[in-house]
């Protein structure tokens, strides 16, 4: 990828890090807008959310 896209998803990272000191699940002040962090690998969780907008920042993960 360029360094165009690369730096903007680095930046997106750090700054979830940041807000996000541990494995887990943080509320922001944006209402319904929440950090969700895991740094290990895991099997897979089903879960069932509300229908909901997902950015993956870093790392590889599947959200159906």
């Amino acid at each position: 990828m360029s360094d165009a896209i690369l730096n903007p998803q680095k930046e997106l990272a750090k700054l979830i890090q940041h807000f996000s000191p541990m494995d887990g699940v943080f509320e922001t002040a944006i209402p319904n807008l929440f950090i969700i962090r895991y740094s290990e690998i895991s099997e897979p969780a089903y879960r069932v959310y509300k229908p909901s907008f997902c950015v993956i920042a870093q790392g590889l993960k599947e959200v159906l």
